[in-house]
């Protein structure tokens, strides 16, 4: 049989909604499209997002996508003879001063220029160009070793503090400390004044929300899926929010007990 030459398609997730042949979208470095490595927006739509006159808009289409503005590398990209945001996007998926680097990591002034060499490097840490990104089959995404290490002990502790069992509430306790992780970057983003952070922030908070509702892993749920009382304090808990009232079922008297009330009753009349 003939090799099956036909292009993998990709369905457009701005205006057109298209399925289009996957060589219609931008390649991206970025862990936030590592099924593919293709954005989820067409080449089409993104051109009608952006005007090379407003930087801002240019500002914002890098932010969604998570690759950072290097103005040194944008500034070539304007004087040259391409289409300037394609010449600038086939920048950062091919060469090394973009490795490793995401929007936080943007360069706005123009004083400031990326060195080929890592130890002359201006205003980006080392670890940061230098550090690997791995795939992993667990974590369903490519992350460095500090993300690893946020991801893994964020989901331990969540098993921890939750009964997690099942192979679903497994799936949304890693899909929380993903969430998690990328709200801690927005986090300190908008903290150092990036612009835009704050709406991403919000954005994935609300993500981050949904997620917890919806594995119910909210302070209110915490042991209610555990096998017998646990202890007193999970009991009380309950009972103080009217979550658990014990059912009284009355004992039987035998003869002594029956005894003890009528002496009872006998010094009361005394």
């Amino acid at each position: 049989m003939p090799p099956n030459t036909e292009k993998k398609k990709i369905k457009c997730q701005g205006e057109c909604k298209r399925e289009l042949i996957e060589t219609n979208f931008y390649k991206s470095n970025s862990p936030l499209f590592n099924n593919n490595h293709r954005v989820n927006i067409c080449k089409k739509c993104i051109n009608k997002m952006i005007n090379v006159d407003d930087i801002n808009s240019v500002y914002s289409v890098l932010q969604a996508l998570d690759i950072p503005f290097l103005y040194e590398y944008w500034d070539r990209c304007v004087n040259g003879s391409r289409d300037t945001f394609g010449a600038y996007i086939t920048q950062a998926n091919s060469l090394n001063q973009f490795k490793g680097l995401r929007w936080k990591d943007s360069i706005f002034d123009s004083s400031v220029k990326i060195s080929n060499d890592a130890e002359k490097t201006n205003n980006i840490k080392k670890d940061k160009i230098k550090e690997e990104v791995i795939y992993s089959e667990d974590w369903r995404g490519s992350y460095t070793a500090s993300d690893f290490n946020y991801l893994e002990t964020y989901y331990k502790d969540l098993t921890t503090d939750f009964k997690i069992v099942t192979r679903n509430h497994k799936d949304y306790a890693r899909k929380i400390a993903k969430a998690s992780l990328a709200m801690d970057r927005a986090y300190d983003d908008m903290i150092n004044g990036m612009q835009g952070s704050d709406t991403r922030y919000k954005n994935l908070k609300d993500t981050f929300d949904q997620l917890s509702k919806s594995a119910q892993f909210a302070e209110d749920k915490r042991g209610a899926n555990e096998v017998g009382l646990g202890c007193f304090g999970v009991t009380f808990d309950k009972v103080e929010k009217r979550k658990w009232i014990p059912k009284h079922d009355p004992i039987n008297k035998d003869d002594y007990d029956k005894m003890l009330d009528a002496f009872s009753t006998i010094n009361k009349s005394l």
